[in-house]
Protein backbone atom coordinates (compact mmCIF):
# COMPACT_ATOMS: atom_id res chain seq x y z
CA UNK A 1 0.00 0.00 0.00
CA UNK A 2 1.42 3.35 -1.01
CA UNK A 3 1.17 5.78 1.90
CA UNK A 4 1.16 9.56 1.51
CA UNK A 5 4.41 11.25 2.44
CA UNK A 6 4.49 13.32 5.65
CA UNK A 7 4.54 17.10 5.44
CA UNK A 8 6.10 19.46 8.01
CA UNK A 9 5.49 23.20 8.25
CA UNK A 10 8.49 25.34 9.25
CA UNK A 11 8.21 28.95 10.35
CA UNK A 12 10.83 31.04 8.54
CA UNK A 13 12.06 32.88 11.62
CA UNK A 14 12.13 29.77 13.86
CA UNK A 15 15.63 28.43 12.92
CA UNK A 16 17.23 31.82 13.67
CA UNK A 17 15.25 32.11 16.90
CA UNK A 18 16.11 28.63 18.18
CA UNK A 19 19.75 28.48 17.06
CA UNK A 20 20.67 32.08 17.82
CA UNK A 21 22.08 32.72 14.33
CA UNK A 22 20.98 34.72 11.32
CA UNK A 23 20.05 32.33 8.54
CA UNK A 24 18.21 33.35 5.36
CA UNK A 25 15.17 31.65 3.92
CA UNK A 26 17.19 30.85 0.80
CA UNK A 27 19.80 29.01 2.85
CA UNK A 28 17.10 27.08 4.72
CA UNK A 29 15.56 25.90 1.45
CA UNK A 30 18.94 24.82 0.02
CA UNK A 31 19.95 22.82 3.14
CA UNK A 32 16.67 20.93 3.37
CA UNK A 33 16.33 20.32 -0.35
CA UNK A 34 19.88 18.96 -0.49
CA UNK A 35 18.80 16.48 2.21
CA UNK A 36 16.03 15.17 -0.04
CA UNK A 37 13.09 17.21 1.26
CA UNK A 38 10.76 18.72 -1.30
CA UNK A 39 9.34 22.24 -0.90
CA UNK A 40 5.60 21.97 -1.50
CA UNK A 41 4.27 25.36 -0.37
CA UNK A 42 5.58 28.73 0.70
CA UNK A 43 4.09 31.99 1.93
CA UNK A 44 5.20 35.10 3.80
CA UNK A 45 5.75 33.31 7.13
CA UNK A 46 6.08 29.55 6.55
CA UNK A 47 7.60 26.85 4.38
CA UNK A 48 5.99 23.45 3.90
CA UNK A 49 8.29 20.50 3.11
CA UNK A 50 7.46 16.96 2.04
CA UNK A 51 9.61 14.42 3.90
CA UNK A 52 11.03 11.50 1.86
CA UNK A 53 10.12 7.98 2.94
CA UNK A 54 13.69 7.17 4.00
CA UNK A 55 13.68 9.96 6.61
CA UNK A 56 11.24 8.56 9.10
CA UNK A 57 13.13 10.36 11.89
CA UNK A 58 11.82 13.74 10.74
CA UNK A 59 8.43 14.25 12.38
CA UNK A 60 8.07 17.80 13.69
CA UNK A 61 9.37 21.30 13.09
CA UNK A 62 12.24 21.10 15.54
CA UNK A 63 13.61 18.03 13.67
CA UNK A 64 14.08 20.21 10.59
CA UNK A 65 15.84 22.85 12.69
CA UNK A 66 18.19 20.18 14.03
CA UNK A 67 19.08 19.16 10.47
CA UNK A 68 19.76 22.81 9.55
CA UNK A 69 22.09 23.15 12.58
CA UNK A 70 23.93 19.94 11.67
CA UNK A 71 24.60 21.02 8.09
CA UNK A 72 25.31 24.64 9.03
CA UNK A 73 27.91 23.38 11.51
CA UNK A 74 27.63 23.28 15.28
CA UNK A 75 31.08 24.89 15.51
CA UNK A 76 29.74 27.95 13.66
CA UNK A 77 26.94 28.52 16.16
CA UNK A 78 28.25 31.05 18.73
CA UNK A 79 28.09 30.30 22.44
CA UNK A 80 26.30 32.98 24.42
CA UNK A 81 23.77 33.28 27.22
CA UNK A 82 20.19 33.64 26.06
CA UNK A 83 18.56 37.02 26.55
CA UNK A 84 16.25 36.58 29.51
CA UNK A 85 13.87 39.17 30.82
CA UNK A 86 14.10 39.05 34.61
CA UNK A 87 10.78 38.62 36.36
CA UNK A 88 10.30 40.33 39.70
CA UNK A 89 6.73 39.20 40.26
CA UNK A 90 7.62 36.55 42.83
CA UNK A 91 10.44 38.44 44.49
CA UNK A 92 8.42 41.59 44.93
CA UNK A 93 4.98 40.11 45.44
CA UNK A 94 3.19 41.04 48.64
CA UNK A 95 3.09 37.44 49.84
CA UNK A 96 6.82 36.97 49.33
CA UNK A 97 7.47 40.27 51.14
CA UNK A 98 5.15 39.21 53.95
CA UNK A 99 7.01 35.92 54.40
CA UNK A 100 10.37 37.69 54.37
CA UNK A 101 9.31 40.19 57.05
CA UNK A 102 7.82 37.45 59.24
CA UNK A 103 11.03 35.44 59.13
CA UNK A 104 13.06 38.55 59.91
CA UNK A 105 10.87 39.40 62.92
CA UNK A 106 10.87 35.91 64.42
CA UNK A 107 14.59 35.29 63.96
CA UNK A 108 15.37 38.70 65.50
CA UNK A 109 13.31 37.64 68.54
CA UNK A 110 15.39 34.49 68.95
CA UNK A 111 13.07 31.99 67.28
CA UNK A 112 14.32 29.07 65.19
CA UNK A 113 12.49 28.07 62.02
CA UNK A 114 11.11 24.53 62.03
CA UNK A 115 10.16 22.33 59.09
CA UNK A 116 7.67 19.58 59.91
CA UNK A 117 5.75 16.94 57.97
CA UNK A 118 2.53 17.81 56.15
CA UNK A 119 0.93 14.55 57.31
CA UNK A 120 -0.54 13.93 60.78
CA UNK A 121 -2.51 11.35 62.69
CA UNK A 122 -6.12 11.83 63.71
CA UNK A 123 -5.13 11.04 67.28
CA UNK A 124 -3.05 14.18 67.77
CA UNK A 125 -5.98 16.35 66.63
CA UNK A 126 -8.25 14.58 69.10
CA UNK A 127 -5.67 15.05 71.86
CA UNK A 128 -5.74 18.78 71.18
CA UNK A 129 -9.57 18.89 71.01
CA UNK A 130 -9.60 19.90 67.34
CA UNK A 131 -12.41 19.29 64.88
CA UNK A 132 -12.10 16.49 62.32
CA UNK A 133 -14.92 17.46 59.95
CA UNK A 134 -12.80 19.35 57.37
CA UNK A 135 -9.75 17.12 57.20
CA UNK A 136 -8.41 15.53 54.00
CA UNK A 137 -7.55 11.83 54.53
CA UNK A 138 -4.79 9.96 52.72
CA UNK A 139 -6.25 7.06 50.71
CA UNK A 140 -3.42 4.61 51.37
CA UNK A 141 -1.49 5.83 54.44
CA UNK A 142 1.73 4.02 55.32
CA UNK A 143 0.79 4.21 59.00
CA UNK A 144 -1.68 5.81 61.39
CA UNK A 145 0.89 8.55 62.05
CA UNK A 146 0.54 9.91 58.49
CA UNK A 147 -3.13 9.40 57.68
CA UNK A 148 -4.35 12.98 57.06
CA UNK A 149 -3.09 16.26 55.59
CA UNK A 150 -2.59 18.80 58.36
CA UNK A 151 -5.43 21.33 58.66
CA UNK A 152 -3.41 23.43 61.12
CA UNK A 153 0.21 23.92 62.20
CA UNK A 154 -0.51 23.86 65.95
CA UNK A 155 -0.13 20.06 66.47
CA UNK A 156 3.30 20.13 64.81
CA UNK A 157 4.33 23.15 66.89
CA UNK A 158 3.29 21.43 70.13
CA UNK A 159 5.15 18.26 69.11
CA UNK A 160 8.37 20.17 68.41
CA UNK A 161 8.13 22.03 71.73
CA UNK A 162 7.55 18.76 73.57
CA UNK A 163 10.43 17.01 71.78
CA UNK A 164 12.94 19.72 72.71
CA UNK A 165 11.75 20.27 76.28
CA UNK A 166 12.03 16.55 76.96
CA UNK A 167 15.71 16.83 76.01
CA UNK A 168 16.28 19.29 78.87
CA UNK A 169 16.45 22.49 76.83
CA UNK A 170 15.84 25.47 79.11
CA UNK A 171 14.15 27.54 76.41
CA UNK A 172 12.45 26.63 73.13
CA UNK A 173 11.24 29.24 70.61
CA UNK A 174 10.17 28.01 67.17
CA UNK A 175 8.10 29.13 64.19
CA UNK A 176 7.02 27.62 60.89
CA UNK A 177 5.65 29.07 57.67
CA UNK A 178 3.93 26.27 55.80
CA UNK A 179 0.85 25.10 53.91
CA UNK A 180 -2.26 23.74 55.59
CA UNK A 181 -5.07 21.84 53.90
CA UNK A 182 -8.81 21.56 54.40
CA UNK A 183 -11.94 20.79 52.42
CA UNK A 184 -15.36 22.30 52.07
CA UNK A 185 -18.45 20.76 50.53
CA UNK A 186 -17.31 21.38 46.96
CA UNK A 187 -13.57 22.05 46.93
CA UNK A 188 -10.19 21.57 48.58
CA UNK A 189 -8.30 24.51 50.07
CA UNK A 190 -4.56 25.05 50.46
CA UNK A 191 -3.34 28.07 52.42
CA UNK A 192 -0.18 29.38 54.05
CA UNK A 193 -0.24 29.76 57.85
CA UNK A 194 2.30 30.97 60.38
CA UNK A 195 2.62 28.77 63.45
CA UNK A 196 4.85 29.52 66.43
CA UNK A 197 5.44 28.39 69.99
CA UNK A 198 7.62 29.05 73.00
CA UNK A 199 8.23 27.57 76.40
CA UNK A 200 10.77 27.50 79.21
CA UNK A 201 12.75 30.30 80.83
CA UNK A 202 12.65 33.85 79.54
CA UNK A 203 16.34 34.34 80.35
CA UNK A 204 19.12 31.95 81.33
CA UNK A 205 19.98 31.97 85.01
CA UNK A 206 23.11 33.78 86.19
CA UNK A 207 24.30 35.23 89.50
CA UNK A 208 22.83 38.66 88.72
CA UNK A 209 19.43 37.78 87.32
CA UNK A 210 16.98 35.14 88.47
CA UNK A 211 15.26 33.22 85.67
CA UNK A 212 11.71 34.20 84.72
CA UNK A 213 9.35 31.83 82.98
CA UNK A 214 7.74 32.67 79.65
CA UNK A 215 4.11 33.79 80.03
CA UNK A 216 1.06 34.38 77.85
CA UNK A 217 2.02 38.02 77.49
CA UNK A 218 5.29 37.07 75.79
CA UNK A 219 3.42 35.34 72.97
CA UNK A 220 0.97 38.24 72.82
CA UNK A 221 3.94 40.60 72.49
CA UNK A 222 5.28 38.60 69.54
CA UNK A 223 2.06 39.28 67.61
CA UNK A 224 2.19 42.98 68.50
CA UNK A 225 5.78 43.26 67.23
CA UNK A 226 4.95 41.36 64.01
CA UNK A 227 1.90 43.50 63.24
CA UNK A 228 3.79 46.71 63.98
CA UNK A 229 6.46 45.67 61.49
CA UNK A 230 3.77 44.90 58.90
CA UNK A 231 2.08 48.24 59.41
CA UNK A 232 -1.13 46.65 60.75
CA UNK A 233 -2.64 48.84 63.46
CA UNK A 234 -6.33 47.94 63.47
CA UNK A 235 -6.12 44.68 65.42
CA UNK A 236 -7.20 43.48 68.84
CA UNK A 237 -7.26 40.42 71.10
CA UNK A 238 -10.59 38.91 72.07
CA UNK A 239 -11.32 36.19 74.63
CA UNK A 240 -14.38 35.15 72.63
CA UNK A 241 -14.09 32.13 70.34
CA UNK A 242 -10.62 30.90 71.27
CA UNK A 243 -9.58 27.30 70.54
CA UNK A 244 -10.54 24.49 72.92
CA UNK A 245 -6.90 23.39 73.20
CA UNK A 246 -6.06 26.59 75.10
CA UNK A 247 -6.65 27.47 78.74
CA UNK A 248 -9.70 29.76 78.79
CA UNK A 249 -7.96 32.27 81.06
CA UNK A 250 -4.82 32.43 78.92
CA UNK A 251 -6.11 32.45 75.35
CA UNK A 252 -7.16 35.00 72.76
CA UNK A 253 -8.53 35.30 69.25
CA UNK A 254 -6.61 37.73 67.02
CA UNK A 255 -9.06 40.08 65.33
CA UNK A 256 -8.17 42.31 62.35
CA UNK A 257 -10.87 44.69 61.11
CA UNK A 258 -13.60 42.46 62.47
CA UNK A 259 -12.22 39.21 61.00
CA UNK A 260 -10.39 36.35 62.70
CA UNK A 261 -6.68 36.44 61.83
CA UNK A 262 -5.46 33.71 64.19
CA UNK A 263 -5.26 32.37 67.74
CA UNK A 264 -2.77 32.41 70.62
CA UNK A 265 -2.82 30.81 74.04
CA UNK A 266 -1.45 28.45 76.67
CA UNK A 267 -2.10 24.78 76.04
CA UNK A 268 -4.43 23.33 78.68
CA UNK A 269 -2.57 21.55 81.46
CA UNK A 270 -4.67 18.38 81.15
CA UNK A 271 -3.69 18.03 77.48
CA UNK A 272 0.05 18.15 78.17
CA UNK A 273 0.08 14.61 79.57
CA UNK A 274 -0.37 13.20 76.05
CA UNK A 275 2.86 15.00 75.05
CA UNK A 276 4.77 14.06 78.23
CA UNK A 277 5.33 17.71 79.19
CA UNK A 278 5.33 19.10 82.73
CA UNK A 279 5.68 22.83 82.06
CA UNK A 280 3.50 25.42 80.26
CA UNK A 281 3.46 25.51 76.47
CA UNK A 282 2.43 28.64 74.59
CA UNK A 283 1.48 28.44 70.93
CA UNK A 284 -0.22 30.46 68.24
CA UNK A 285 -1.23 30.40 64.61
CA UNK A 286 -1.85 33.27 62.19
CA UNK A 287 -3.86 32.96 58.98
CA UNK A 288 -1.08 34.42 56.90
CA UNK A 289 -2.90 35.21 53.68
CA UNK A 290 -5.55 37.16 55.63
CA UNK A 291 -2.88 39.73 56.46
CA UNK A 292 -2.12 40.57 52.81
CA UNK A 293 -4.85 43.20 52.29
CA UNK A 294 -4.05 44.76 55.70
CA UNK A 295 -0.28 45.07 55.27
CA UNK A 296 0.97 48.63 54.86
CA UNK A 297 4.72 49.08 54.36
CA UNK A 298 4.60 52.75 53.38
CA UNK A 299 6.70 54.74 55.83
CA UNK A 300 6.22 58.49 56.21
CA UNK A 301 8.59 60.75 58.09
CA UNK A 302 7.06 62.75 60.90
CA UNK A 303 8.99 65.61 62.46
CA UNK A 304 10.05 65.30 66.09
CA UNK A 305 7.88 67.12 68.64
CA UNK A 306 8.97 70.65 69.42
CA UNK A 307 6.79 71.40 72.44
CA UNK A 308 7.17 69.69 75.85
CA UNK A 309 4.82 66.98 77.10
CA UNK A 310 2.98 66.64 80.40
CA UNK A 311 2.45 63.30 82.16
CA UNK A 312 -0.54 62.64 84.40
CA UNK A 313 -1.53 59.38 86.10
CA UNK A 314 -5.02 58.09 86.61
CA UNK A 315 -6.01 55.18 88.86
CA UNK A 316 -9.44 53.53 88.77
CA UNK A 317 -11.51 50.72 90.26
CA UNK A 318 -13.38 48.96 87.48
CA UNK A 319 -15.41 45.81 86.89
CA UNK A 320 -12.98 42.94 86.34
CA UNK A 321 -14.92 41.79 83.24
CA UNK A 322 -14.08 45.01 81.39
CA UNK A 323 -10.78 44.52 79.50
CA UNK A 324 -8.03 47.10 79.95
CA UNK A 325 -7.93 47.73 76.19
CA UNK A 326 -11.49 49.00 76.37
CA UNK A 327 -10.48 51.49 79.06
CA UNK A 328 -7.56 52.57 76.87
CA UNK A 329 -9.84 53.14 73.88
CA UNK A 330 -12.21 55.30 75.95
CA UNK A 331 -9.30 57.42 77.21
CA UNK A 332 -7.90 57.87 73.68
CA UNK A 333 -11.31 58.75 72.26
CA UNK A 334 -11.90 61.37 74.95
CA UNK A 335 -8.45 62.95 74.90
CA UNK A 336 -8.30 62.98 71.09
CA UNK A 337 -5.20 64.60 69.57
CA UNK A 338 -3.70 65.81 72.85
CA UNK A 339 -2.93 62.27 74.02
CA UNK A 340 0.36 61.01 72.58
CA UNK A 341 0.80 57.86 74.65
CA UNK A 342 -0.97 55.78 77.30
CA UNK A 343 0.64 53.06 79.39
CA UNK A 344 -0.92 50.64 81.84
CA UNK A 345 1.69 50.47 84.59
CA UNK A 346 -0.19 48.74 87.42
CA UNK A 347 -2.92 46.19 87.97
CA UNK A 348 -3.99 45.35 91.51
CA UNK A 349 -6.45 42.99 93.16
CA UNK A 350 -6.63 42.89 96.94
CA UNK A 351 -8.50 43.80 100.11
CA UNK A 352 -8.59 47.49 99.23
CA UNK A 353 -10.40 46.72 95.97
CA UNK A 354 -14.19 46.07 96.02
CA UNK A 355 -15.19 42.49 95.23
CA UNK A 356 -15.61 41.84 91.52
CA UNK A 357 -13.42 44.81 90.65
CA UNK A 358 -9.80 45.39 89.70
CA UNK A 359 -7.53 48.37 90.17
CA UNK A 360 -5.87 49.78 87.06
CA UNK A 361 -3.35 52.61 86.87
CA UNK A 362 -2.55 54.44 83.62
CA UNK A 363 0.14 56.94 82.75
CA UNK A 364 -1.06 59.45 80.14
CA UNK A 365 1.26 61.68 78.10
CA UNK A 366 -0.31 64.94 76.89
CA UNK A 367 1.36 66.94 74.13
CA UNK A 368 0.33 69.47 71.48
CA UNK A 369 1.91 69.88 68.07
CA UNK A 370 1.00 73.58 67.95
CA UNK A 371 1.92 75.02 71.35
CA UNK A 372 3.06 74.44 74.92
CA UNK A 373 0.16 73.15 77.00
CA UNK A 374 -0.79 74.97 80.19
CA UNK A 375 -1.81 73.25 83.42
CA UNK A 376 -5.34 74.52 82.93
CA UNK A 377 -5.64 72.93 79.48
CA UNK A 378 -4.26 69.60 80.70
CA UNK A 379 -6.50 69.63 83.79
CA UNK A 380 -9.60 70.19 81.65
CA UNK A 381 -8.87 67.21 79.41
CA UNK A 382 -7.79 65.01 82.32
CA UNK A 383 -10.95 65.85 84.30
CA UNK A 384 -13.10 65.12 81.26
CA UNK A 385 -11.50 61.68 80.92
CA UNK A 386 -12.27 60.90 84.56
CA UNK A 387 -15.92 61.89 84.11
CA UNK A 388 -16.30 59.79 80.95
CA UNK A 389 -14.80 56.74 82.69
CA UNK A 390 -17.25 57.18 85.55
CA UNK A 391 -20.27 57.64 83.29
CA UNK A 392 -19.57 55.04 80.56
CA UNK A 393 -17.69 52.33 82.48
CA UNK A 394 -18.97 52.99 86.02
CA UNK A 395 -15.36 53.34 87.15
CA UNK A 396 -14.36 54.82 90.49
CA UNK A 397 -11.43 57.21 90.51
CA UNK A 398 -8.94 56.45 93.26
Amino acid sequence: IKRPLKRITLKKEEPSKVLGIKITTRKIKKILEDLGLLLKASNKDTLEFEVPSFRQDLKIEVDLIEEIARIWGYDKIPSHLPALKPTFELEHSKLHKLESIAREVFTSLGFNEAITYSLLSRTILKNLRMKLNKIIPVQNPLSSEVEILRPTLLPSIVQVLSFNLNRRLEQVKIFELAHVYSKTTDQLEEKINLGFGLSGSKNIYDWQHKPKNITFFDIKGVIEILFKKLGISNFSFSQVGHLNMFDSGMAATIMCEGKIAGYIGEVCGELLEAFDVNEPLFAGEVYFENLLPLMNLDKKFKSFPVYPFVVRDISVFINKNIPARHVLSVIKKTGKKLIKDIRLFDRYVGRQIPQGHVGLAFSIKYQSEAKTLTDKEVNEVHSKICLVLQDELKAKIR
